[in-house]
């Protein structure tokens, strides 16, 4: 009822078919996002050979939009996330060429030593192959109001810096800041 037709589901590294029963789940209409894990931040994410395995059993399903590959990958301090990135974007493009590839990134100026753009540069979808990039923007903190002038800095610091406008998607913050939730 507001608009919204692709839903996040998450994938599975032991039975990637077993996704088809979420898949069936979903509303009439919509379409999924697979969660294949995390790379470049230092969380665990799915192996190259279980993000190929999912993408595999899901290849032809059309309930299928795409795969989340990374969230906030930090290029300065993971130097190989932007090749494995390019590599399962690649492989995605080969496999299942009606499925996209999305990242989201969070280019702060404490990453980039001072100013934006150091991510954004680096996981530009002409060096990471990704067809969709979400723009971690953070408006909203704990105790200050919100800044919704960030979205439209973060967005044009990720144009600047090689993110075409036509390949940013809107990522909303469904949290609040400093690690706690609002009161």
């Amino acid at each position: 009822s507001m608009g919204f037709n692709v839903f996040d589901v998450p994938g599975s590294t032991t039975n990637p078919a077993d996704v088809k029963t979420k898949l069936a789940a979903l509303p009439a209409g919509s379409r999924a996002m697979i969660w294949v894990g995390n790379l470049g931040n230092g969380a665990a994410g799915f192996t190259r050979a279980q993000f190929q395995a999912q993408v595999n059993a899901l290849a032809t399903d059309p309930r299928v939009f795409g795969y989340y590959i990374a969230d906030e990958p930090h290029p300065i301090l993971f130097p190989s996330v932007v090749a494995e990135i390019a590599a399962r974007a690649d492989y995605l493009r080969a496999r299942a060429p009606s499925q996209k590839s999305f990242i989201v990134v969070l280019d702060g100026t404490n990453i980039c030593k001072g100013t934006l753009g150091c991510e954004y540069a680096a996981l530009a979808p002409a060096k990471s192959h990704v067809d969709v990039v979400g723009v971690d923007s953070y408006p909203c903190h704990l105790r200050a109001p919100c800044d919704f002038t960030m979205i439209t800095q973060r967005v044009n610091a990720a144009i600047l810096a090689g993110i075409p406008r036509g390949r940013i998607a809107p990522v909303y913050q469904a949290f609040g800041q400093e690690g706690a939730t609002n009161p």
